[in-house]
């Protein structure tokens, strides 16, 4: 049986570790809420593809947490 993206959102919310496929998974959905330039890669997550100080680089579990509130 294969997870949801809310499976996998959730899983990574409350846990500490992750992997390639939900890198792919989480730039996916920032994606396509309009985080065009959004990249994701060993659980780090760059909302402009790389770190700004408006937006700096934050681990995959934070942003889960925050897509999961946003619902």
């Amino acid at each position: 049986m294969s997870e949801t993206i809310k499976d996998v959102l959730e899983r990574l919310a409350t846990t500490n570790s992750s992997s390639d496929k939900d890198s792919q998974i989480v730039q996916y959905v920032l994606r396509k809420i309009g985080f065009s330039e959004a990249v994701v890669t060993t659980g780090i997550v760059y909302l402009e593809g790389h770190g700004t100080i408006e937006n700096p680089p934050s681990d995959i579990h934070t942003y889960a947490k925050v897509l999961l509130k946003s619902e």
